[in-house]
């Protein structure tokens, strides 16, 4: 799983375009968001299509 470290304003996300997967991005959120044995964040940022917009954006704090 291809993902990006992002960070502001003395946060970091982990962003994840998911536009083929389909897990559970609240355990994943859990697992990937750990500092000690995960990537380390204060959250996960995932990206999904939408028929709106460019895309539809959901927000996973563990």
């Amino acid at each position: 799983m291809n993902f990006t470290k992002v960070q502001g304003a003395g946060n970091d996300f982990i962003l994840v375009e998911a536009s083929e997967v389909n897990l559970d991005w609240s355990q994943m959120a859990v697992a990937m968001c750990g500092r000690h044995f995960g990537i380390g964040a204060d959250g996960l940022l995932v990206l999904l299509p939408s028929h709106l917009a460019d895309f539809q954006m959901h927000i996973f704090n563990p």
